[in-house]
């Protein structure tokens, strides 16, 4: 087995997350790219430094066919 079969592997396993009080199902990836996130909105610098990174490092769209997530707060909802 070669290592990008491995991180493939672990990056895609379902892990069971709490979200608001709510039990919410995602990929490990997906778990810790929204942690990143939240860290940068939060202003920690080297989370910003790290998703910029991240960003450069995978240029482009969405691969057609593929999962897009949008977040909605409360706030963003009263228009």
């Amino acid at each position: 087995m070669g290592i990008s079969y491995l991180f493939r592997k672990i990056a895609n396993e379902q892990v069971a997350i709490e979200l608001d009080g709510r039990q919410v199902t995602m990929t490990r990836w997906e778990a810790l790219l929204r942690q990143i996130h939240t860290l940068a909105l939060n202003k920690h610098a080297s989370a910003a430094r790290l998703l910029h990174q991240l960003r450069k490092q995978f240029p482009g769209s969405a691969a057609p066919g593929g999962k897009i997530i949008t977040v909605f707060r409360d706030n963003d909802l009263k228009l």
